[in-house]
């Protein structure tokens, strides 16, 4: 594994009496303070510029798109656009080496959870009876809940053994598995 040496990182460790502006780190894990070793430098400052600039966009707080790309396209084909984007945005994180763009990989990220928020919900008003509407969004959201359960008591377990504790290749594959489900959505009727 690269030993990376975070610059500006701003850290104070608990056990010790030193606050350091480098850190260098292996395998995920601290190894020292200070400078030298490392295979690779990543300034800091420049992850808190993108993650600055993404916070303060409206347009990943706001995207007002998205009913008209669905009026468009409808709603299935919308959604898959969506899923896409995001899965664009995943699989592109693990081949950039600039963090300026990773802006742009979490607009795509951002389009997709917009996306997910709230096309599939009215996907399935137009499908269910309106007298009956609760139960059914009720039940939906199992299908939400359930996977998050099982992600957050398997994932640390599937990242250390299938990617050698690589977390960066479990969201490429969340981004392949993006796609497939913006091709199964598919699969469901639109209902007018």
């Amino acid at each position: 594994m690269k030993k990376l040496l975070l610059k500006n990182a701003n850290v104070v460790l608990p056990d010790r009496e030193v606050a350091s502006s480098a850190v260098l780190v292996e395998d995920g894990r601290i190894e020292s303070i200070g400078e030298g070793g490392a295979d690779e430098v990543v300034d800091l400052n420049g992850v808190r510029k993108v993650l600055k600039k993404a916070a303060n966009a409206d347009l990943l707080e706001h995207p007002l798109f998205i009913p008209a790309l669905a009026a468009r396209l409808g709603r299935r084909r919308a959604h898959l656009v969506g899923l896409w984007c995001g899965a664009l945005g995943l699989v592109s994180i693990r081949f950039i080496d600039d963090p300026q763009w990773l802006l742009l990989s979490m607009v795509g990220v951002g389009i997709a959870w917009a996306s997910i928020l709230s096309l599939p919900y009215a996907m399935l008003s137009q499908a269910v009876p309106a007298r009956k509407m609760g139960i059914y969004m009720g039940i939906f959201n199992f299908f939400i809940v359930i996977p998050q359960i099982l992600a957050a008591s398997v994932l640390g377990i599937f990242v250390r053994v299938l990617f050698d504790g690589a977390s960066i290749d479990a969201l490429a594959l969340g981004g392949v598995l993006l796609f497939l489900a913006g091709l199964a959505t598919l699969r469901v009727d639109e209902q007018d």
